[in-house]
């Protein structure tokens, strides 16, 4: 006999709502959000030029958090979510 264990919580955990699906980003309003790993930097600098070029997004709002390991703060999080039509949140090492 096997017996399978699901590795989850029991306590209930409030759902948040989810944004609206965007179809394309032609035009859009994008935000990264950099976590400050190491090469997360770069990456972000190298997809803030392909959104633009190739993919045409009107505009890049670039952040970061105060470090890794933290929640954003609720100021950079709540700009984000105002001026942007999507973001991107990048973790690199």
């Amino acid at each position: 006999m096997i017996k399978v264990l699901f590795p989850r919580s029991e306590e209930t955990i409030e759902q948040n709502d989810t944004s609206n699906r965007i179809t394309s980003i032609q035009g859009a309003v994008v935000g990264l959000l950099e976590n400050r790993k190491l090469h997360a930097d770069t990456f972000m600098k190298e997809l803030e030029e392909v959104l633009v070029t190739e993919f045409g997004a009107s505009e890049v709002i670039y952040r970061k958090k105060r470090a890794y390991s933290e929640a954003c703060d609720s100021e950079t999080l709540n700009e984000l979510i105002e001026k942007c039509d999507v973001i991107v949140h990048a973790i690199a090492d």
